[in-house]
C-alpha cells in the first residue's frame, strides 16, 4: 500500500506493526527522518514493511501500482490550489491499480463557521505532564481563523503557551491556510480526474454519513477509478 504525506509515521507505523508493506511518501525530509528514527525503535520485521521516500504528493513518481492508496488527516486541504489537487489526483489515478481504492479523509465545511472570528478562541486547555519529568505543565492554545470566500481557503493562526505555575516554558505562534471543498464539489473534482466515490462514511468506524446542522461529519472517502 502507499500512504501520501506520511509525515512522522503516526498511519504507516500502526499499518506495518498489523503486517501491511507500507511504502511511505512526504516531501518534507524532517519528518522523513522523524519516521526512520522510530523505526530504528522497532522490531526488524516491522522496519522491513516500511519504505520512506522523499516525494512531493503531486509530483510523486514510482515504478508500480498499489492496490490502496491513502491520504489521512485533512492533508488533501493543504493543497489549496485547484491545480494542485488535480496533480495529486493524477498520480494517484497513474499508480492505482484497476481493482484498487484510494481513500482519504476531509472536513465537511460547516456554513454555521464560515466565519471570521477577530478574536482568539481557546482551541485546547488541559494540564499535562512535562515529557522532561520535571511536573505537570498547562498547555493553552488558541486560533482565530480568517477566510478567502472566492478561492474557499480558511486561514488559522495559533497561538501556544505552556506554563508551569506562574513561570512560562515556552510560547510560539504559526499559521495554516486549508482548503475546504463541499460534498456534492468533492464528487465533481474526483470525477473529473477519473475517480468515483464508492463509499463515504461519517467516521472512522464506518457511521453513514448522514451530517446535519447539529452534527457536520467529516468525509471518510474511498474512491476508485473509473471504468
Amino acid at each position: 500500500m502507499l500512504e501520501l504525506a506520511c509525515g512522522n509515521g503516526r498511519v504507516s507505523l500502526p499499518l506495518a506493526r498489523a503486517g501491511f508493506k507500507v511504502t511511505a511518501i512526504d516531501s518534507a525530509g524532517d519528518m522523513l527522518s522523524g519516521l526512520r528514527e522510530a523505526l530504528t525503535a522497532e522490531p526488524e520485521p516491522v522496519r522491513r514493511r516500511v519504505e520512506p521516500i522523499e516525494q512531493d504528493m503531486r509530483r510523486f513518481h514510482l515504478d508500480r501500482l498499489f492496490r490502496f492508496i491513502c491520504l489521512p488527516f485533512n492533508s488533501m486541504l493543504l493543497l489549496t490550489q485547484p491545480h494542485e489537487r488535480e496533480s495529486m489526483l493524477d498520480r494517484v489515478r497513474e499508480h492505482l491499480a484497476p481493482s484498487g481504492a484510494f481513500a482519504f479523509e476531509v472536513f465537511t465545511p460547516d456554513p454555521a463557521r464560515l466565519v471570521a472570528v477577530e478574536g482568539w478562541e481557546v482551541d485546547v486547555e488541559v494540564d499535562a505532564q512535562d515529557p522532561g519529568g520535571e511536573g505537570t505543565v498547562h498547555v493553552l492554545r488558541e486560533n482565530r481563523r480568517s477566510f478567502d470566500y472566492g478561492l474557499q481557503v480558511m486561514r488559522m493562526e495559533f497561538r501556544s503557551r505552556v506554563t508551569r505555575g506562574e513561570v512560562e516554558v515556552a510560547a510560539w505562534e504559526d499559521e495554516l491556510d486549508i482548503a475546504y471543498i463541499f460534498p456534492r464539489e468533492l464528487e465533481l473534482i474526483l470525477e473529473r480526474q477519473g475517480l468515483r466515490i464508492s463509499d463515504r462514511f461519517g467516521g472512522p468506524d464506518g457511521q453513514a454519513y448522514a451530517p446535519t446542522p447539529g452534527d457536520v461529519q467529516p468525509q471518510f472517502v474511498v474512491a476508485k477509478l473509473i471504468p
